[in-house]
């Protein structure tokens, strides 16, 4: 049998490299809008912050540490303890007890500027043509915690349930409570997928429908409820 050369190959079985070429593309911008938007309250808002107890007990749960005795209820501090705090510096002195209040202090208190973004989102289902998909990435409303500005802030007395019916205990719960507030929003939003007569309908519809907070529309309650003002 006569076997015919083959192509050279240059002691390789595979075929010569061609040679690297450079791709050439342009990256076209991410057109960005920035607005602040006032949100006054229709109704009380009712906040609820992980209390560093609450956190030590989940994380002694968490790691399956014995159990220590249990606490004697401090109201104050749990009230305390349900505020998201920016300035603790600033933060009256004065103890309360259930149903006091103390007067506005400037740059003390915030609350989240995430809520507000769930808020909107959550919103969609109430207007027509808009996706949740599209708002979340579309969306942003930066900053952990925002001031607040209000008339009181109360600490307020409630009694909830514990556990699984049937086996449900009462107890009570100690929050703040503020009442005539208001909030400034800083927006952040992709202007070829939203403008800012949609981002202030969402806006809206959120703070009717949905709210912020403890006990808002949202979980069954009417609190935390807001209006965009003009």
């Amino acid at each position: 049998m006569i076997r015919r050369p083959g192509p050279k190959t240059n002691g390789s079985r595979l075929p010569p490299k061609s040679p690297e070429t450079t791709e050439v593309f342009n990256v076209p911008p991410i057109e960005v809008g920035k607005i602040v938007l006032k949100v006054r309250g229709d109704e009380s808002l009712v906040v609820h912050n992980w209390s560093a107890k609450a956190k030590r007990q989940m994380l002694d749960k968490q790691c399956k540490r014995a159990k220590t005795a249990k606490e004697a209820k401090d109201p104050f501090a749990d009230f305390l303890g349900s505020l998201y705090i920016i300035n603790a510096s600033k933060v009256p002195k004065t103890k309360l007890t259930t149903w006091e209040w103390w007067p506005y202090v400037p740059e003390t208190f915030g609350f989240k500027a995430i809520a507000f973004k769930n808020a909107i989102v959550s919103a969609c289902g109430f207007v027509d043509g808009v996706t949740k998909t599209l708002t979340n990435g579309a969306i942003r409303v930066p900053g952990g915690l925002l001031p607040i500005k209000y008339e009181k802030l109360i600490m307020r007395e409630d009694m909830v349930k514990i556990g699984n019916f049937p086996k449900q205990t009462a107890d009570l719960r100690y929050r703040g409570e503020f009442t005539k507030w208001s909030m400034d929003l800083p927006i952040t939003f992709m202007r070829n997928v939203v403008n800012v007569e949609q981002i202030v309908n969402l806006l809206n519809h959120a703070g009717f429908a949905v709210g912020i907070g403890e006990h808002r529309p949202e979980r069954e309650g009417s609190f935390g409820t807001f209006t965009v003002e003009a």
